[in-house]
């Protein structure tokens, strides 16, 4: 299976994070992954989309060095888009672009899935839903019997 793991920025992963497990097993397993940041989408003018993803080792020691490799000034990176996946997993945390100067980046995630969905991509993390659990607010839409006394404030006192 061909796997595109979108994440906020592959330079920033770091290796407990369940992104850097997850691809690593998909690898391991002899899935082809690729791993993209939001800043390296690109939307093509015949509505492909895709962009520049780097390619990780099939087979590392330890997720350390799986990361390392990806995370290396010369890793393998090749162009791909929808065309060249089958999955497409939403592993990016929108609320990680709420401050500094990526403001777009926020959206573009949801865009990008949106986008591969109507290319027949199979896109986990669905980024209707994906955009409803950007705050701690989400777990209010469960229903109380599953979910602990819950206060959410800014508020110290409180």
């Amino acid at each position: 299976m061909r796997i595109c793991f979108l994440v906020n920025n592959v330079a920033t992963e770091v290796p407990p994070a369940t992104s850097t497990i997850l691809a690593r097993a998909a690898t391991r397993l002899g899935h082809t992954v690729r791993l993209i940041g939001i800043d390296q989408l690109t939307y093509y003018p015949d509505g492909r989309i895709g962009g520049v993803a780097v390619v990780p080792p099939q087979n590392s020691r330890s997720k350390e060095s799986f990361l390392a490799a990806v995370q290396a000034k010369d890793a393998p990176r090749e162009k791909i888009t929808t065309d060249d996946m089958d999955v497409l997993w939403l592993r990016y945390n929108p609320s990680e672009e709420l401050t500094g100067d990526r403001f777009w980046a926020q959206d573009a995630g949801f865009l990008f899935g949106r986008l591969a969905m109507e290319r027949g991509v199979i896109v986990l993390n669905h980024p209707d839903t994906l955009a409803y659990a950007i705050d701690k607010l989400y777990m209010q839409h469960f229903p109380e019997e599953v979910r602990p006394a819950t206060l959410v404030t800014r508020d110290v006192e409180e």
